[in-house]
């Protein structure tokens, strides 16, 4: 009659055992944390923020992003009883942004023919004090995989009748390229 209970008791224990490693370890399944992009999407959008004296911005957001797992993490129970798991995506790019280059196939002024960097005439919009690109890019980086940058420039062209395609490079850590442009931009 003594062995009657002992198994009940072991498979019990045994089960909360397991329950409690679930909770305990962050078991998701296959997680997918970072992100990567291989191109840039860039478009023209019109200023709607009265404090800066400028027309237009330049939006520039990940393009062909990809989900990088940093591998496959098993569960022993169902996911309604344990943890909840983050976004895909939701813990950064996976590599860093090193270098931005931004440029024009027209020529700016006579100071930045065409294919030259525009780095020292455009800011980054992050709300932080303006400053040039060229000044160092601490704060420009995507942190989600649908976000968005904002690029301006205060100084009109020398010809604003001219239409610009803006060419935008981003060196990322790993050493690749992701690029895009946008056609038909006219400075004022």
């Amino acid at each position: 009659m003594q062995a009657y209970w002992k198994k009940p008791l072991l498979l019990s224990f045994f089960f909360a055992g397991i329950l409690f490693v679930d909770l305990c370890c962050e078991f998701c399944g296959e997680n997918v944390p970072y992100f990567d992009y291989q191109r840039l999407l860039v478009f023209v959008e019109p200023n709607l923020n009265w404090q800066l004296d400028i027309d237009q911005f330049i939006v520039v957001s990940p393009d062909s992003i990809t989900f990088v797992a940093e591998g496959y993490k098993p569960t022993v129970t169902n996911m309604a009883y344990g943890t909840s798991c983050e976004d895909d995506g939701d813990d950064g790019p996976k590599y860093y942004l090193d270098t931005l280059i931004i440029s024009s196939n027209q020529a700016f002024d006579v100071t930045h023919p065409a294919g030259s960097s525009l780095n020292d005439i455009f800011y980054s919009y992050t709300g932080t004090t303006p400053k040039p690109i060229s000044s160092g890019i601490e704060d420009v980086s995507f942190y989600y995989p649908y976000d968005q940058l904002y690029f301006y420039t205060p100084f009109p062209s020398s010809d604003t009748t001219v239409k610009h395609t803006i060419n935008i490079s981003f060196w990322k850590s790993n050493n690749q390229v992701a690029s895009g442009s946008v056609d038909g931009v006219v400075f004022r």
